[in-house]
């Protein structure tokens, strides 16, 4: 199992030709609650085992509190998903630490115990059955 991290507007060849049919794909919207958007300088988690990819992360540093967002988190239908949620998350806060880093935060759904599990801290939001989800370093 390996993870490439990747900038949007360096890397765009291999973030695209990697990951481009999941970015259109419905099942995806569905599962992460919206349609899938990035900008330049984001950072990008891509997971694969071997060949195969597993999931993806997009990131985005937020100027005013020193923190990282993690925007979208999407690991495919496999199985041992959450464990590899999981590997994700924490290559992910282990670079953000790597940069100083105050904070890592997303909003995700209230069940989702990945977040729970690397003990990040729930916010309830009015937004149904998402909130936000953040762990200080």
């Amino acid at each position: 199992m390996k993870i490439d991290k990747l900038i949007q507007g360096k890397d765009n060849q291999i973030i695209f030709g990697t990951i481009g049919s999941l970015l259109t794909d419905k099942k995806v919207h569905e599962e992460l609650g919206m349609a899938i958007t990035s900008k330049d300088n984001d950072e990008w988690y891509v997971m694969y085992n071997g060949n195969d990819l597993l999931g993806f992360a997009v990131t985005r540093k937020t100027k005013s509190t020193k923190a990282l967002h993690i925007r979208f988190l999407y690991l495919l239908d496999i199985d041992q998903a959450h464990k590899f949620k999981k590997l994700l998350i924490k290559e992910i806060i282990k670079n953000a630490t790597n940069d100083n880093l105050k904070a890592v935060w997303t909003n995700d759904r209230k069940k989702e115990r990945a977040w729970k599990d690397l003990k990040f801290n729930f916010t309830e939001r009015s937004r149904g059955e998402f909130g936000r989800w953040e762990k200080k370093l």
